[in-house]
């Protein structure tokens, strides 16, 4: 189970890398750029892309990492602060 774990982790931990990058310079061209800054449908992919990049780094920061115990300091980090992990509605 922890090689899986591992190949996850590296696999989605180097498609965010590569990912996050390009993605930022397109939103920022489609947010600036006139004929797209002025349609608001692309203020949507812009929005939608951006909150599946962070779904992506949320999972890597809460379901990936936690099975490791070099990351047990972290979260006892946001523990010990009552930093927030969760929404409260």
């Amino acid at each position: 189970m922890l090689v899986f774990d591992l190949c996850e982790t590296i696999l989605i931990t180097l498609l965010l890398i590569l990912t996050i990058p390009f993605a930022c310079v397109i939103y920022w061209k489609l947010l600036v750029v006139p004929p797209f800054a002025e349609n608001f449908t692309f203020k949507l992919i812009v929005f939608n892309g951006a909150t599946a990049l962070l779904n992506g780094v949320a999972y890597l920061l809460s379901f990936q990492l936690t099975s490791y115990p070099f990351m047990l300091a972290f979260y006892e980090f946001v523990k010990y602060n009552n930093l927030s992990t969760t929404v409260d509605s």
